[in-house]
């Protein structure tokens, strides 16, 4: 339980940073009838900008992974009842073999896909960050089409 709890609160906290900073955005925008976004009395909130960076990535993925991983947590913690009125380890007569003949092609797949990926990203940040967000666009979508055809056929045939 105290995982569950751990991962909601780093996703609250996660969200009530986002939402300060953005009431402190608008309260600066409105205030004393000037739409300047410089702000002179900057706060520790508001120095850590999460706009036009990679690390905008990563709080997104600090939010999906708390909220994953507290989903996770709570069907364990929920399902260890369970665990007491079944066998744990089940008896076998016979050792079984696993089958590590193709381990290394779906490895070096997947690493391929992940580096393609990060790649992607990076070209895009950087085009975006230029102001070509037609490249960037263009940039991002023929490669997921080409990742999702590759998939597609090595996994139908």
């Amino acid at each position: 339980m105290h995982l569950v709890a751990t991962n909601l609160w780093t996703w609250v906290r996660v969200i009530f940073f986002e939402e300060s900073v953005m009431y402190s955005h608008l309260i600066n925008a409105f205030s004393n009838g000037s739409t300047s976004h410089e702000n002179k009395n900057t706060s520790t909130s508001e120095s850590i900008t999460i706009d036009g960076t990679l690390l905008g990535y990563v709080y997104t993925g600090l939010v999906e992974y708390s909220v994953i991983g507290a989903t996770v947590m709570f069907i364990v913690w929920n399902n260890m009842k369970y665990i007491n009125h079944h066998k744990i380890c089940r008896d076998y007569k016979e050792h079984r073999k696993i089958n590590f003949n193709n381990i290394s092609y779906g490895i070096l797949l997947g690493l391929v896909f992940l580096a393609s990926t990060i790649v992607v990203l990076v070209m895009y940040k950087d085009l975006e960050g230029k102001h070509e967000e037609l490249a960037a666009a263009i940039t991002f979508c023929a490669t997921n089409l080409a990742q999702v055809n590759f998939l597609r056929r090595v996994y139908i045939t």
